[in-house]
């Protein structure tokens, strides 16, 4: 539980995204992601189920930010190599962003 709460606190202390974002901001959203899915697999397992859904739905929508911000070639490759996780590097071709995106929420559970 502490876990969970300490993660939450994390995420709450993010700033607050805004019109002019740069290549750095962004490529957070991607570490912003990558922690919102590992909470979520923790919530599950306390058995937590509405902030496992919140978080699901916080990792989502990060993730689909980070993903447009790469179609439209905002974030600087030194910062993308320097900052996104290797789950995001390694899994990052599908059909859709949903797809994408299940990838790497589904090695958060493994890694937890």
């Amino acid at each position: 539980m502490k876990t969970i709460l300490a993660l939450v606190l994390c995420l709450l202390a993010l700033p607050a995204t805004h019109a002019e974002e740069t290549s750095k901001d962004l490529v957070q959203l991607a570490n912003l992601t990558r922690s919102a899915f590992l909470g979520e697999y923790y919530a599950q397992e306390i058995g937590d189920k509405k902030l496992a859904e919140k978080l699901m739905r916080l990792g989502f929508t990060s993730g689909q930010k980070f993903r447009l911000a790469l179609r439209e070639k905002k974030i600087d490759a030194s910062d993308y190599d320097a900052e996104v996780p290797i789950e995001f590097k390694l899994q990052s071709e599908g059909p859709t962003d949903e797809f994408v995106m299940g990838r790497p929420k589904g090695s958060c559970a493994v890694r937890a």
